[in-house]
């Protein structure tokens, strides 16, 4: 993920939920992501699948999801089918070697936590 400082104008945007919302385990999800990037080209993808799982670290707080995500989409949007929110970034998926098919991503209050306005 990046935050980019960009001159004052009208871009379009997803919108996050606010600061205090949660993740639901089973709440129905679509995300998007760029796969492999130039291997596979430049177009975006998009996939749907639920929350499955909420797991914590001793670094961060990780979300399960059970949409595929692949090498390259990391720092996409997660959003929320309910209302269209982005609810998580993709933060990436478990090497096929260990397990198949647990991906993450991180919960958007990260996001908050990390990158207040006080702090750009």
């Amino acid at each position: 993920m990046a935050i980019l400082r960009l001159p004052l104008s009208t871009y379009p945007w997803l919108p996050l939920i606010e600061q205090t919302g949660k993740v639901t385990v089973g709440e129905k999800i679509g995300v998007f992501g760029y796969p492999l990037g130039q291997d596979l080209g430049r177009e975006i993808t998009y996939t749907e699948g639920v929350s499955s799982s909420v797991r914590h670290t001793s670094e961060v707080r990780l979300i399960q999801i059970s949409a595929d995500v692949t090498r390259g989409s990391s720092g996409g949007p997660v959003l929320r089918l309910a209302d269209f929110r982005v609810i998580d970034i993709i933060h990436g998926g478990v090497k096929q070697e260990i397990t198949s098919g647990l991906n993450f991503a991180i919960p958007i209050d990260e996001v908050y936590n990390r990158f207040t306005a006080e702090s750009l």
